[in-house]
């Protein structure tokens, strides 16, 4: 039968070497994750929607929608915005 000292001092020895596994094991699953998406560079799927209505004979209204999509697993921030043009004849 053990003492009391010897098996606080197993129970620290049980412990180190878990430790110490727990932590290759998260580095080793840290690095299949990494090389499973390994790729950084953002990817974006646009697709646009033209649109004309006539107005008269001379004026044409034009309407152009792209919408972006992030289609990889990088980050990427995408701002809405507006733009309009107006041409005359």
């Amino acid at each position: 039968m053990m003492d009391m000292g010897a098996a606080k001092d197993l129970a620290g020895i049980v412990q180190s070497i878990l430790t110490i596994a727990a932590i290759g094991a998260g580095a080793a699953f840290a690095i299949y994750k990494l090389r499973q998406f390994r790729d950084f560079n953002p990817h974006v799927t646009i697709t646009q929607t033209v649109t004309h209505r006539i107005i008269n004979d001379s004026y044409v209204h034009l309407t152009a929608t792209a919408t972006l999509h992030n289609s990889s697993q990088s980050l990427f921030t995408i701002s809405s915005g507006l733009a309009s043009r107006r041409q005359e004849p």
